[in-house]
């Protein structure tokens, strides 16, 4: 049959999606009009059953439509076929299949790692405006990646693929403007990309903006509006932010102070596992109800669950153990404080590493990044991982 044949020789080169059944009930429709009814009844079921194999065969193919078979191979593991598409697809210039070199050499998956090929690669796709590979490539020059290290080439191509309004490349080009990463710092600038975006949900421009607000980093500071972007990551399940949202109700940062809205704030941060927040009820009950005690031990008692009684897990396990007789509550603020200043004499790299955390969190209702760095660098050079760890996270800019 003519339509049955149409099909088969369409098939071959396009893929059916829903819309097109529409397409195919018009043509269907034509065909209806130009053949006999006798000719109709008699291949109406077969041709019913092959066009919706067809068309479902394609539908097939939708779920990865917006893969190149090469993409395909890599995201099933299978590095060597990977490799063979992409070569002979980067032979005719596709910028896609060199950037997928690209990720191998640089990953070393499936190859032997190799940077400076890696590097060539990136930048054969960077020229042919493939916009993941711009950002790729002003990172490479950025961290000296398989060439020298040269921070106006990472802006110049932050610039390019931000041309394309991609969000993260809005993002990494915001960095570059507020911290003179490549040229001169430009605070507006910074806000402006931030804030594209934000609007198309990048979450760490939104954090960007929070904290350009909170703490007044090249615009008017603005705590109120600062606790607007914290509540659009808290609201969409951002465990940090819900966890800043609770300190912010407990403070009045931004919004009138609710103690209970805090807690409420807090717990959901908590009930996600976010050791911050867990350290802040204990903290809270302490500080501001200490008649509720138990509720501290409980908290106390998770927290150290869940971080194995290292670091802050190892602070509160000790001081409930050594407090020995709870004071009167009058006499707790004092109590508490004087246990947590003995603290700064200790060795113990784990006590030490749970300090800092204590006072980059907020201990005593107020944020000292000064005394944390300090026990943090006392810690690591002790040994202790989390310590180091989190000196290099305090480093990156990105």
């Amino acid at each position: 049959m003519v339509f049955l044949r149409a099909i088969k020789w369409i098939n071959r080169f396009y893929v059916f999606s829903i819309p097109s059944y529409f397409l195919w009930l018009i043509l269907f429709i034509r065909f209806y009009k130009r053949i006999s009814f006798y000719m109709l009844k008699k291949s109406l079921s077969l041709s019913i059953i092959l066009f919706l194999l067809f068309s479902l065969s394609g539908c097939e193919k939708n779920g990865e439509e917006n893969k190149s078979k090469g993409d395909v191979f890599y995201s099933r593991g299978d590095y060597e076929n990977a490799l063979s598409v992409y070569k002979q697809e980067a032979k005719r210039g596709d910028s896609h299949a060199l950037l997928g070199l690209c990720k191998m050499y640089e990953d070393g998956k499936g190859v032997k790692e190799n940077d400076r090929l890696a590097f060539q690669y990136c930048m054969q796709a960077a020229k042919r405006g493939e916009v993941k590979a711009q950002k790729r490539l002003g990172m490479m020059y950025y961290k000296g990646t398989g060439v020298a290290r040269n921070v106006h080439e990472a802006r110049f191509w932050f610039n390019q693929a931000a041309l394309s309004d991609d969000p993260e490349a809005l993002y990494y080009l915001g960095i570059a403007y507020l911290k003179g990463i490549g040229g001169e710092k430009d605070f507006h600038q910074a806000h402006d990309l931030f804030e594209r975006a934000a609007d198309e949900g990048h979450v760490n421009a939104m954090w960007k903006l929070y904290e350009m607000f909170n703490e007044g980093t090249g615009v008017r500071q603005d705590r109120q509006e600062a606790f607007k972007w914290l509540m659009k990551l808290a609201a969409d399940g951002d465990i940090r932010a819900q966890f800043l949202a609770g300190s912010s109700y407990l403070t009045g940062n931004g919004v009138k102070a609710d103690p209970a809205e805090a807690v409420r704030w807090f717990e959901k941060a908590a009930q996600q596992g976010s050791v911050d927040a867990q350290t802040s009820l204990v903290l809270y009950y302490l500080g501001n109800e200490p008649v509720r005690l138990d509720e501290a031990r409980s908290w106390a008692a998770k927290l150290e669950n869940q971080t194995g009684s290292r670091g802050v897990g190892a602070v509160f396990r000790r001081f409930f153990t050594e407090m020995g007789e709870w004071p009167e509550p009058e006499r707790t603020h004092e109590r508490i404080k004087d246990w947590f200043d003995s603290l700064f004499s200790t060795k113990d790299p784990d006590l030490l590493y749970g300090l800092g955390f204590l006072y980059e969190l907020g201990y005593q209702g107020q944020r000292d990044m000064d005394k944390a760095l300090a026990l943090y660098k006392r810690a690591a050079a002790l040994g202790n991982v989390n310590a180091i760890k989190k000196l290099k996270e305090l480093q990156s800019v990105f």
